[in-house]
């Protein structure tokens, strides 16, 4: 889970591709309202790896991410998608740093 604000995050999900597919990433950008306890999607981006192709975790993550933000253009503004590729580049390094 990547919290850009107390109130905007986003997170991946990585399931099983089916017959078509090796695996499928998903990534998910939620909005929690003032005053509310629930969060709600905003815009969902899928990359799909292919039956020939590695999976990587890594690359899912970031198709997934790029396509869901092109999808939220008219939704988010540009000020806060670099705020979400900065939120997502600094939790990944920290995870390297640690191995």
């Amino acid at each position: 889970m990547f919290y850009v604000t107390p109130r905007l995050r986003f997170r991946f999900a990585h399931t099983p591709g089916g017959k078509r597919w090796k695996k499928v990433t998903l990534c998910h950008i939620e909005n929690k309202p003032i005053n509310e306890n629930d969060w709600f999607p905003i815009v969902m981006g899928i990359a799909c790896c292919s039956k020939e192709d590695s999976f990587s975790r890594e690359t899912g993550r970031k198709l997934s991410l790029t396509r869901a933000l092109k999808k939220s253009k008219m939704l988010i503004n540009k000020d806060t998608r670099t705020k979400i590729w900065e939120t997502y580049f600094s939790k990944v390094n920290d995870l390297k740093k640690r191995g």
